[in-house]
């Protein structure tokens, strides 16, 4: 569950857009550097203010995936790399909690393996809807996770 105080707290505490300067308050907005749905949260390090136009034209960079100039935490795992462990994941051979493991996500990060940003881009670029994919990942998956959980333990 997000923290909304946390990012009402920030804008208060940085009353000033970092990219143009702007400090009317009512057209400023926290902006995740990160976004919410790639795996970001609401710290204060993954959180900058931004005016309204501002932005809107840093989220116009990431829905036209002209990402190169956006500011971000860079992956663990090279993308290469995390493909043939998402292949791995979307065959049944590994489970969601190994394949986190194999990403180098960290265990703190509760979110749905789903949210991780190199398996939407995986299945972007396979052209594999992500209900597609659940629904063919489900069922082992979640065998595969207890298997691996017991094997931890052990």
């Amino acid at each position: 569950m997000r923290d909304i105080n946390k990012a009402v707290k920030y804008k208060k505490e940085n009353p000033k857009c970092v990219n143009c300067g702007c400090t009317e308050y009512d057209k400023l907005h926290v902006h995740h550097i990160v976004p919410l749905c790639f795996g970001g949260n609401d710290v204060e390090s993954n959180m900058v203010t931004l005016c309204t136009e501002c932005h809107m034209r840093a989220h116009q960079k990431v829905a036209k995936g002209n990402t190169k100039n956006c500011t971000g935490r860079k992956p663990k795992v090279a993308y290469e790399e995390a493909c043939v462990h998402i292949k791995r994941f979307l065959d049944g051979e590994i489970g969601s909690n190994e394949l986190k493991d194999l990403l180098k996500v960290s265990r703190k990060y509760q979110s749905s393996v789903w949210d991780i940003r190199s398996l939407r881009k995986y299945l972007m670029e396979h052209g594999i809807s992500l209900d597609e994919a659940k629904e063919t990942t489900y069922e082992s998956s979640r065998r595969l996770n207890i298997e691996y959980e017991r094997r931890e333990v052990a």
